[in-house]
């Protein structure tokens, strides 16, 4: 198991370090990052290197950063989703560095969403999508209060493409 994580490790870019093992290196009861390998879909994120866009995750942590792809353009028909989970009730800063995506009004080819799974709605009260120039991307830094997990999900459709978005997150405990 372990060479697979290694191997699994230098093909995504993800340090080994990143892999959260159960007690006893076990991994039937966790859901897999990659279906048949057993390989565990949850992280403890390195906030020093921005977690890419290649499948489903659970992050578990206080600061980090998501981005599509770490340089280019992303691929067509890519689908992902990170799962913030932050150790107690916090109020949680998104920076935007850049959105650089497919534009279209309805959002219905390319897109981003944040959703706080407390009350079950949008951060942003709809999808992101477009290329967004620094003021505008101002306009999306905030902070969500009270929460202690947000779902970042991105899709791509097979054509136009972009570099994706980078985004960081810094959580805060609430005061008791």
């Amino acid at each position: 198991m372990r060479e697979l994580t290694k191997a699994v490790s230098r093909m995504w870019h993800i340090p080994t370090s990143q892999f959260q093992q159960q007690a006893g290196g076990e991994h039937e009861n966790n859901p897999s990052a990659v279906p048949g390998l057993g390989i565990p879909r949850t992280l403890v994120h390195n906030d020093t290197l921005p977690s890419l866009c290649n499948g489903d995750k659970i992050l578990n942590g206080t600061v980090g950063s998501l981005e599509v792809v770490s340089d280019g353009t992303y691929s067509g028909n890519l689908q992902c989703s990170w799962e913030l989970n932050f150790p107690q009730e916090s109020s949680v800063n998104l920076i935007w560095d850049y959105i650089d995506m497919e534009t279209r009004a309805t959002c219905d080819y390319d897109w981003l969403q944040v959703l706080d799974t407390r009350d079950s709605q949008l951060v942003y009260g709809r999808k992101l999508c477009g290329s967004l120039n620094p003021s505008s991307l101002k306009l999306l830094n905030v902070t969500v209060h009270g929460t202690r997990k947000l779902l970042v999900s991105f899709r791509s459709d097979p054509n136009v493409h972009g570099r994706g978005f980078r985004m960081t997150y810094q959580a805060h405990s609430r005061p008791s």
